[in-house]
């Protein structure tokens, strides 16, 4: 026998076999928080094209963050098919992340009642961060819906690299050890974040999968050497510009990133191999700027 899906929308009360809208959570930093400032970087613009990407393949996505301005509207559209909501829970104003985490059951519980008012079901649940992570977790004695976590960083990862002044909270590390158990599913960034989920960590490889983040080849794109070479002076052989380490810290409003190399060989930024010779230029900041 089989049973005919639901055509109507995701509200409460209805039990659909097709995902119908999707939440977003970033606690910490909003995806339309201006770029090089503090907690405002990747993991912003990911949320947002991500978000957009997805509307526009017919899944509307609500992201969720914590209001930091009382003179914020609590929705705003970022693009067709996606809110920006901003969540009260604690003092609206910009506090440390470590201060963070006992103010994630006022956001949880906020998010819920937002649902509530605006008569929406959330069929999935896409968080951001370990912090996003908890809240997801707490999320589910309201919504019972699934979650997939992605960490962009975690606190086992930074620790091994980090001087012990930087280290990472213990705190933080068990929350993020819980949420390797509980979340349904974990988005890992590329293949060595994946390895130490399910090797160090034990997390269950049937439920961590690697999507690495694309690129706007639109916005990031090979100029011609000879141009290249016009505009920007020689950098050293086989090493990049410490604005390319670094673009956050660059404050003229406008970055290019040139990469030569006397060396015959092939080099990489990050764990991207590119041929020799190519320059890369984009403009930033930038109104939608993709990865």
């Amino acid at each position: 026998m089989t049973t005919p899906s639901y055509a109507g929308p995701a509200v409460f009360g209805y039990e659909t076999d097709h995902l119908r809208r999707v939440a977003a959570i970033s606690v910490h930093t909003s995806p339309l928080a201006t770029l090089g400032g503090k907690d405002a970087g990747g993991m912003n613009v990911y949320i947002r094209e991500l978000s957009c990407h997805t509307a526009e393949l017919g899944l509307p996505v609500d992201v969720f963050t914590r209001r930091t301005d009382p003179n914020l509207p609590e929705v705003v559209e970022i693009c067709e098919g996606v809110n920006l909501v901003y969540v009260d829970a604690g003092p609206p104003e910009p506090v440390e992340k470590e201060q963070l985490f006992e103010l994630l059951p006022e956001f949880a519980e906020n998010i819920a009642l937002y649902s509530l008012r605006a008569g929406v079901r959330y069929d999935v649940v896409h968080a951001h961060y370990w912090l996003s992570g908890w809240a997801a977790h707490l999320l589910k004695r309201y919504w019972n819906s699934p979650f997939s976590l992605m960490f962009h960083t975690t606190a086992h990862m930074k620790n091994i690299v980090s001087p012990e002044a930087e280290q990472e909270t213990t705190l933080r590390g068990d929350i993020e050890a819980r949420l390797v158990e509980i979340a349904d599913s974990i988005i890992a960034a590329n293949p060595d974040e994946a390895a130490d989920l399910i090797w160090r960590q034990r997390g269950d490889s049937a439920k961590i999968c690697t999507i690495p983040p694309g690129v706007d080849t639109e916005l990031f794109r090979p100029d011609p050497r000879v141009a290249g070479q016009a505009l920007f002076p020689a950098t050293r052989s086989g090493s990049l510009p410490d604005g390319a380490r670094y673009p956050r810290r660059r404050a003229n409003g406008s970055v290019r990133w040139p990469y030569r190399s006397n060396q015959r060989t092939r080099h990489t930024v990050g764990s991207c191999p590119f041929p020799e010779g190519l320059w890369f230029q984009f403009a930033y900041p930038h109104r939608r700027w993709r990865l």
